[in-house]
């Protein structure tokens, strides 16, 4: 039997595809770790933060030296660095074992529950907002479930966070979460969902500003057009305010949705405001088959880092999330072996460099990284996989 304490975060608690992770830069000014560490085991505790935010569970690594060394930057062609004893306490300073074998910081684990408890109540919403839109069952009580260990967990580490005050958690852990009632399924000749001040939509209304000539149909070459035209109506789009209400056409249920009102109605359901099925953004992103609903969702998870819920996401705020999900940057190159002399000892070791006697590291660092650049240039080799 062992006394150790149960994991901090839940075993699915991914926060992979978040990029940002945050830091309260005055709690670590005043920390023990900044006023009784060197800047090399600081730098290397950073590191080790920064991998287990990346890890499944985030706020956690394994208890394992060589992938600690090897995340930390003291670790080459698979050995561990000698200066790593010298960095090791310092770099491991608060992480405490638990009972699933992982080593847990508890103050990244509070901002990875945080950052956690939000990715579900995004997920949330837009399962609930798929729901009324498509009158299919959603079933929230496993997210609900999620949410409540979450929270669980982080009043135990940390009682003062305000996640722990958000309304739509306090709903929640009381048992009677917001838009749950609301989900039902869609009726044929219904209006607009999620507003009930609209009125139903007439199928036989005539165009706006189509005056007398309603009576001219069929008329030359718009005889076509003017019968399409008879067929719509004036409708508001999903929630919008007045500054956004706008002529739709009136959607045929037999028929597929057309993309671009399909996201701007999501994003409408994960709080995108303004957006319509007009907004050039919702009729790009809707004409993109990269864009999926799927990609959308990771853009607003990592939009709420920022920009938590109740807070409306700006369209121009989400806007370059997006275009980096659909086209994302090429792999940055590793430069970790600047950040001290032993980790640029290590590489120059790697490269199978050897500095000559009474050189500076800034020397030594200028000759390690002509060689990287003369390596990437160099053509592979004959025979070599491509």
């Amino acid at each position: 039997m062992t006394d150790l304490p149960q994991p901090l975060t839940p075993a699915d608690c991914d926060l992979a595809g978040y990029r940002f992770m945050p830091l309260d830069v005055v709690r670590l000014k005043g920390s023990e770790l900044a006023s009784s560490y060197t800047p090399d085991e600081c730098w290397a505790a950073m590191l080790l933060w920064c991998a287990s935010w990346q890890h499944v569970p985030a706020g956690a690594i394994p208890d394992n030296d060589k992938w600690i060394a090897d995340q930390a930057g003291y670790s080459a062609r698979g050995k561990i660095d000698r200066a790593w004893k010298t960095v090791r306490d310092g770099a491991l300073h608060g992480w405490i074992k638990c009972s699933d074998g992982l080593l847990y910081h508890p103050v990244v684990a509070e901002k990875a529950l945080e950052g956690w408890i939000g990715k579900l109540l995004s997920r949330l919403a837009g399962g609930i907002g798929n729901a009324k839109r498509w009158g299919a069952e959603f079933d929230a009580e496993a997210i609900h479930a999620q949410i409540i260990d979450a929270a669980a967990r982080l009043k135990s580490i940390a009682p003062q966070s305000e996640w722990l005050t958000k309304k739509q958690v306090v709903a929640i852990l009381s048992g009677s979460p917001p838009d749950e009632k609301q989900v039902a399924p869609r009726q044929k000749k219904a209006s607009p969902p999620d507003d009930e001040n609209i009125a139903p939509r007439q199928l036989d209304l005539s165009p706006p500003d189509s005056g007398c000539d309603r009576n001219r149909e069929g008329e030359g070459d718009r005889e076509g057009e003017l019968k399409t035209n008879k067929a719509a109506a004036t409708s508001t789009v999903v929630g919008a305010g007045e500054a956004e209400r706008v002529a739709a056409p009136v959607q045929d249920p037999e028929k597929p949705i057309n993309r671009g009102v399909a996201v701007a109605i999501l994003l409408r359901r994960l709080g995108v405001r303004p957006m319509t099925p007009q907004h050039p953004l919702a009729l790009g992103w809707g004409g993109n088959p990269k864009c999926t609903d799927e990609l959308l969702q990771q853009g607003i998870d990592i939009a709420r880092e920022r920009k938590p819920l109740p807070e409306s996401i700006h369209p121009n705020y989400l806007a370059p999330i997006i275009a980096e999900l659909l086209n994302p940057p090429p792999p940055r190159h590793d430069s970790s072996w600047r950040a001290s002399e032993p980790a640029t000892d290590a590489k120059a070791r790697e490269l199978g460099i050897t500095a000559p006697l009474g050189w500076s590291y800034s020397q030594l660092r200028d000759l390690i990284q002509s060689e990287i650049d003369r390596r990437r240039k160099q053509p592979p080799a004959k025979g070599a996989a491509a």
